[in-house]
């Protein structure tokens, strides 16, 4: 009959199995609500030193209604914690950055002239929770989401260098919003919104030079350009 293949097939021979695909667990793990930070506009960094007391790291935003909530929320995830690092970490990206790092050619980045301050989750600490809910290690995938700003330093990092010396025996800091009443007037002091009730406490900042940023740090974003990282 026409179209039967009368022709014997070789034997199929022993199936070999599938290699084994990796297992990935994916953990969300940060402190940073998106639609928060995106209506409070976070502007800046603003340092308040006071002979005798800790220092503060303020940041400036243009929706303080906004920054409220999200300190709001941070104050009632470290309650009953001394200092908020459980969940929080500050990153301070300073110079030198790589020679190829673009802001060395940018404009708005004062030509590589100023610092990054990155903020997002402790990534010790939630990867140890993830191991705690039942994670393994080598089949953990965390993702997360940070934010960080660029100050331009005009006038040399006397600011910088006094909040570093002033935090480097870790003895702590306050973390807290400051609102701006008017943007269009100069950002000194009867010009802010400053209400040490939602401040934070935290324990610990790291200073980073930009050039020594290892590939596996979540920091290393910042040394792209934001133009590419869509």
């Amino acid at each position: 009959m026409r179209g039967i293949n009368k022709a014997q097939k070789p034997p199929l021979g022993k199936l070999r199995p599938l290699p084994e695909k990796e297992r990935r667990t994916m953990f969300f793990s940060s402190p940073i609500d998106l639609n928060k930070w995106n209506s409070a506009g976070w502007k800046g960094m603003l340092y308040l030193f006071y002979p005798g007391y800790v220092p503060v790291l303020g940041l400036l935003y243009r929706n303080y209604s906004a920054s409220k909530e999200i300190f709001n929320e941070w104050k009632k995830l470290s309650k009953g914690e001394e200092f908020a690092d459980e969940f929080l970490k500050v990153d301070y990206l300073v110079p030198p950055f790589p020679n190829e790092c673009w802001v060395y050619t940018s404009k708005e980045r004062n030509y590589g002239k100023g610092y990054f301050v990155f903020i997002g989750p402790n990534v010790d600490k939630s990867i140890n929770r993830a191991i705690t809910s039942g994670i393994k290690q080598e089949e953990l995938l965390l993702t997360t989401v940070s934010r960080y700003q660029w100050m331009d330093e005009m006038n040399g990092s006397y600011n910088r260098d006094m909040f570093k010396s002033l935090t480097v025996n870790k003895t702590g800091y306050y973390l807290m919003p400051i609102g701006i009443k008017n943007e269009n007037k100069p950002i000194k002091e009867e010009n802010l919104i400053i209400d040490f009730s939602y401040a934070i406490k935290m324990k610990n900042v790291t200073f980073k030079n930009g050039d020594q940023i290892k590939g596996n740090d979540f920091c290393k974003i910042v040394l792209r350009n934001p133009e590419n990282n869509a």
